[in-house]
Protein backbone atom coordinates (compact mmCIF):
# COMPACT_ATOMS: atom_id res chain seq x y z
CA UNK A 1 0.00 0.00 0.00
CA UNK A 2 1.19 4.03 -0.87
CA UNK A 3 1.88 5.75 2.26
CA UNK A 4 1.58 8.79 1.81
CA UNK A 5 3.77 11.93 3.80
CA UNK A 6 1.29 14.81 3.10
CA UNK A 7 -2.39 15.00 1.76
CA UNK A 8 -3.48 18.79 1.16
CA UNK A 9 -6.95 19.35 -0.82
CA UNK A 10 -5.04 19.03 -4.27
CA UNK A 11 -3.38 15.81 -3.43
CA UNK A 12 -5.88 13.58 -5.66
CA UNK A 13 -2.66 10.92 -6.46
CA UNK A 14 -4.25 7.78 -4.60
CA UNK A 15 -7.02 6.02 -4.54
CA UNK A 16 -10.43 5.99 -2.48
CA UNK A 17 -8.90 2.62 -0.38
CA UNK A 18 -5.81 4.33 0.01
CA UNK A 19 -7.39 7.93 1.11
CA UNK A 20 -9.50 5.54 3.64
CA UNK A 21 -6.61 3.68 4.35
CA UNK A 22 -4.49 5.66 6.16
CA UNK A 23 -7.16 7.16 8.46
CA UNK A 24 -8.91 3.38 8.98
CA UNK A 25 -7.88 3.48 12.17
CA UNK A 26 -8.33 6.85 13.18
CA UNK A 27 -11.67 8.11 12.66
CA UNK A 28 -11.49 11.36 14.09
CA UNK A 29 -8.95 12.30 11.98
CA UNK A 30 -10.65 11.37 9.31
CA UNK A 31 -13.83 13.66 10.09
CA UNK A 32 -11.67 16.37 10.44
CA UNK A 33 -10.34 15.91 7.31
CA UNK A 34 -13.72 15.75 5.56
CA UNK A 35 -14.44 19.05 6.99
CA UNK A 36 -11.47 20.50 6.00
CA UNK A 37 -12.32 19.44 2.52
CA UNK A 38 -16.11 20.70 2.89
CA UNK A 39 -14.55 24.13 4.04
CA UNK A 40 -12.39 24.74 1.06
CA UNK A 41 -14.45 23.89 -1.46
CA UNK A 42 -16.90 25.96 -0.08
CA UNK A 43 -14.99 28.73 0.31
CA UNK A 44 -14.24 27.72 -3.46
CA UNK A 45 -17.66 27.90 -4.37
CA UNK A 46 -18.65 30.58 -3.13
CA UNK A 47 -15.42 32.73 -4.58
CA UNK A 48 -16.80 31.19 -8.16
CA UNK A 49 -20.43 32.36 -7.21
CA UNK A 50 -18.98 36.46 -6.35
CA UNK A 51 -17.03 36.58 -10.03
CA UNK A 52 -19.75 35.07 -11.60
CA UNK A 53 -21.96 37.91 -10.35
CA UNK A 54 -19.67 40.08 -10.82
CA UNK A 55 -18.51 39.50 -14.63
CA UNK A 56 -22.77 39.63 -15.09
CA UNK A 57 -22.59 43.10 -13.63
CA UNK A 58 -20.00 43.81 -15.74
CA UNK A 59 -21.48 43.08 -18.60
CA UNK A 60 -24.88 44.71 -17.85
CA UNK A 61 -23.14 47.98 -17.16
CA UNK A 62 -21.45 48.01 -20.75
CA UNK A 63 -24.84 47.02 -22.26
CA UNK A 64 -27.28 49.30 -20.58
CA UNK A 65 -24.38 52.32 -19.34
CA UNK A 66 -24.76 53.91 -16.04
CA UNK A 67 -26.26 52.58 -13.25
CA UNK A 68 -29.48 55.69 -12.78
CA UNK A 69 -28.52 55.90 -9.14
CA UNK A 70 -27.34 59.37 -7.38
CA UNK A 71 -24.24 60.24 -7.14
CA UNK A 72 -23.12 60.87 -3.40
CA UNK A 73 -22.19 64.77 -3.37
CA UNK A 74 -24.08 65.44 -6.23
CA UNK A 75 -25.88 69.24 -6.25
CA UNK A 76 -27.32 71.91 -7.86
CA UNK A 77 -23.73 74.16 -7.04
CA UNK A 78 -21.73 71.13 -7.99
CA UNK A 79 -23.56 70.85 -10.94
CA UNK A 80 -23.46 74.31 -12.07
CA UNK A 81 -19.53 74.52 -11.54
CA UNK A 82 -19.27 71.92 -13.77
CA UNK A 83 -21.31 72.85 -16.31
CA UNK A 84 -18.80 76.06 -16.01
CA UNK A 85 -16.03 74.32 -17.09
CA UNK A 86 -17.78 72.69 -19.66
CA UNK A 87 -18.87 76.02 -21.45
CA UNK A 88 -15.18 77.57 -20.98
CA UNK A 89 -13.82 73.66 -22.75
CA UNK A 90 -16.69 73.49 -25.50
CA UNK A 91 -18.57 76.80 -25.64
CA UNK A 92 -21.57 77.79 -23.61
CA UNK A 93 -24.25 76.85 -26.26
CA UNK A 94 -22.88 73.33 -26.30
CA UNK A 95 -23.67 72.52 -22.51
CA UNK A 96 -27.05 70.50 -21.65
CA UNK A 97 -27.99 68.09 -18.40
CA UNK A 98 -26.77 65.35 -21.03
CA UNK A 99 -23.44 66.56 -21.47
CA UNK A 100 -22.91 67.62 -17.63
CA UNK A 101 -24.16 64.30 -17.38
CA UNK A 102 -21.34 62.33 -19.07
CA UNK A 103 -18.95 64.58 -17.12
CA UNK A 104 -20.05 62.21 -13.81
CA UNK A 105 -20.96 59.22 -15.33
CA UNK A 106 -24.18 59.18 -14.98
CA UNK A 107 -27.99 58.63 -16.14
CA UNK A 108 -29.68 62.24 -17.72
CA UNK A 109 -32.41 61.22 -15.07
CA UNK A 110 -30.14 61.38 -12.14
CA UNK A 111 -29.62 64.73 -12.56
CA UNK A 112 -33.07 65.90 -12.71
CA UNK A 113 -33.47 65.69 -9.04
CA UNK A 114 -31.27 68.96 -9.14
CA UNK A 115 -32.52 70.87 -12.21
CA UNK A 116 -34.72 70.78 -13.84
CA UNK A 117 -33.94 71.13 -17.31
CA UNK A 118 -31.07 72.44 -19.60
CA UNK A 119 -32.51 75.94 -19.59
CA UNK A 120 -31.84 75.75 -15.90
CA UNK A 121 -28.69 74.63 -16.14
CA UNK A 122 -27.71 77.11 -17.59
CA UNK A 123 -29.48 79.97 -15.79
CA UNK A 124 -27.50 78.61 -12.66
CA UNK A 125 -23.87 78.49 -14.76
CA UNK A 126 -24.94 82.82 -15.61
CA UNK A 127 -25.68 83.38 -12.14
CA UNK A 128 -22.17 81.64 -10.96
CA UNK A 129 -20.42 83.51 -13.92
CA UNK A 130 -22.22 87.06 -12.48
CA UNK A 131 -21.18 86.30 -8.66
CA UNK A 132 -17.66 85.34 -9.63
CA UNK A 133 -17.02 88.73 -12.12
CA UNK A 134 -18.50 90.69 -9.56
CA UNK A 135 -16.44 89.32 -6.43
CA UNK A 136 -13.51 90.08 -8.95
CA UNK A 137 -14.01 93.41 -9.92
CA UNK A 138 -15.36 94.51 -6.06
CA UNK A 139 -11.80 93.01 -5.03
CA UNK A 140 -10.07 95.43 -8.32
CA UNK A 141 -12.12 98.69 -6.95
CA UNK A 142 -11.71 98.65 -3.42
CA UNK A 143 -9.72 101.39 -2.36
CA UNK A 144 -9.30 103.06 -5.55
CA UNK A 145 -11.52 105.76 -7.66
CA UNK A 146 -11.61 107.66 -10.54
CA UNK A 147 -9.54 106.89 -13.32
CA UNK A 148 -7.64 103.69 -11.60
CA UNK A 149 -11.25 102.68 -10.47
CA UNK A 150 -12.41 102.77 -14.26
CA UNK A 151 -9.46 100.81 -15.41
CA UNK A 152 -9.12 98.09 -12.66
CA UNK A 153 -12.89 97.44 -13.14
CA UNK A 154 -12.82 96.95 -17.05
CA UNK A 155 -9.69 94.85 -16.58
CA UNK A 156 -11.86 92.51 -14.62
CA UNK A 157 -14.00 91.80 -17.72
CA UNK A 158 -11.40 91.94 -19.94
CA UNK A 159 -9.59 89.20 -18.17
CA UNK A 160 -12.00 86.93 -16.96
CA UNK A 161 -13.61 87.30 -20.71
CA UNK A 162 -10.66 85.98 -21.75
CA UNK A 163 -9.98 83.17 -18.78
CA UNK A 164 -13.54 81.76 -18.94
CA UNK A 165 -15.08 82.75 -22.15
CA UNK A 166 -17.66 79.96 -21.93
CA UNK A 167 -18.57 81.61 -18.50
CA UNK A 168 -18.55 84.91 -19.82
CA UNK A 169 -20.94 84.12 -22.48
CA UNK A 170 -23.57 82.69 -19.88
CA UNK A 171 -22.98 86.08 -18.40
CA UNK A 172 -24.91 87.38 -21.15
CA UNK A 173 -27.77 85.20 -20.77
CA UNK A 174 -31.39 86.74 -21.18
CA UNK A 175 -32.82 86.12 -17.21
CA UNK A 176 -35.76 86.22 -16.54
CA UNK A 177 -37.27 88.86 -14.03
CA UNK A 178 -37.09 87.09 -11.12
CA UNK A 179 -33.77 85.65 -11.74
CA UNK A 180 -32.16 88.93 -12.87
CA UNK A 181 -33.13 90.50 -9.61
CA UNK A 182 -31.61 87.54 -7.74
CA UNK A 183 -28.27 87.82 -9.66
CA UNK A 184 -25.25 89.47 -8.55
CA UNK A 185 -26.01 91.92 -11.63
CA UNK A 186 -26.96 94.60 -9.50
CA UNK A 187 -23.62 94.79 -7.78
CA UNK A 188 -22.17 95.18 -10.98
CA UNK A 189 -24.01 98.40 -11.92
CA UNK A 190 -24.44 99.61 -8.26
CA UNK A 191 -19.72 99.84 -8.50
CA UNK A 192 -20.06 101.11 -11.76
CA UNK A 193 -22.52 103.94 -10.29
CA UNK A 194 -20.00 104.39 -7.60
CA UNK A 195 -16.99 104.74 -10.19
CA UNK A 196 -19.26 107.29 -12.39
CA UNK A 197 -20.29 109.20 -8.82
CA UNK A 198 -16.61 110.23 -9.07
CA UNK A 199 -16.74 112.05 -12.37
CA UNK A 200 -19.82 114.36 -10.89
CA UNK A 201 -22.16 112.49 -12.98
CA UNK A 202 -25.89 113.24 -12.46
CA UNK A 203 -28.19 109.90 -11.81
CA UNK A 204 -29.62 110.03 -15.39
CA UNK A 205 -26.37 110.77 -16.65
CA UNK A 206 -25.34 107.73 -14.82
CA UNK A 207 -27.81 105.55 -16.37
CA UNK A 208 -26.56 106.34 -20.07
CA UNK A 209 -22.57 106.15 -19.23
CA UNK A 210 -23.37 102.58 -17.43
CA UNK A 211 -24.88 101.71 -20.81
CA UNK A 212 -22.04 103.00 -22.85
CA UNK A 213 -19.24 101.59 -20.65
CA UNK A 214 -20.89 98.02 -20.72
CA UNK A 215 -21.20 98.51 -24.63
CA UNK A 216 -17.80 99.05 -24.59
CA UNK A 217 -16.21 96.68 -21.95
CA UNK A 218 -18.69 93.70 -23.90
CA UNK A 219 -18.12 94.62 -27.78
CA UNK A 220 -14.41 95.00 -27.19
CA UNK A 221 -14.10 91.58 -25.13
CA UNK A 222 -16.95 89.66 -27.55
CA UNK A 223 -14.60 90.61 -30.74
CA UNK A 224 -11.21 90.35 -28.96
CA UNK A 225 -11.99 86.59 -28.56
CA UNK A 226 -13.80 86.23 -31.30
CA UNK A 227 -10.47 86.86 -32.97
CA UNK A 228 -11.02 90.15 -34.46
CA UNK A 229 -8.01 91.26 -33.70
CA UNK A 230 -5.33 88.99 -34.14
CA UNK A 231 -4.40 89.68 -37.61
CA UNK A 232 -3.48 93.58 -37.25
CA UNK A 233 -1.29 95.98 -35.42
CA UNK A 234 -1.09 97.04 -33.10
CA UNK A 235 -1.24 94.57 -30.28
CA UNK A 236 -4.89 94.82 -28.53
CA UNK A 237 -4.01 95.15 -25.26
CA UNK A 238 -2.30 98.40 -26.36
CA UNK A 239 -6.00 99.52 -28.21
CA UNK A 240 -7.43 98.43 -24.81
CA UNK A 241 -5.31 100.82 -22.56
CA UNK A 242 -6.00 103.74 -25.06
CA UNK A 243 -9.86 103.12 -25.33
CA UNK A 244 -9.76 103.31 -21.41
CA UNK A 245 -7.90 106.43 -21.32
CA UNK A 246 -10.07 107.95 -24.02
CA UNK A 247 -13.60 106.75 -21.71
CA UNK A 248 -11.74 108.28 -18.45
CA UNK A 249 -11.34 111.58 -20.70
CA UNK A 250 -15.01 111.45 -21.82
CA UNK A 251 -16.35 111.10 -18.65
CA UNK A 252 -13.94 113.86 -17.31
CA UNK A 253 -15.92 115.98 -19.85
CA UNK A 254 -19.08 114.67 -20.46
CA UNK A 255 -21.31 116.97 -22.27
CA UNK A 256 -23.75 118.75 -20.11
CA UNK A 257 -27.80 117.58 -20.39
CA UNK A 258 -29.83 119.77 -23.02
CA UNK A 259 -33.25 119.50 -20.72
Amino acid sequence: MRQHTAFGPFDFEGSAHDVLGNFGSNPAALAVHFIHLKIVYGSLLLLIVICLYSLGKWFTLQRTGPIDMPRAGLTADRLAMAGAELADEVGFEHVTVSAVARQFDVKVASLYSHVKSSNDLKTRISLLALEEMADQAADAVAGRSGRDALTAFANVYRDYAKAHPGRYAASQMRLTPEDAAASAGFRHSQMMRSILRGYNLTDLDQTHAVRLLGSVFHGYASLELGGSFSHSTPDSAESWSRILEALDSMLTNWPASNA
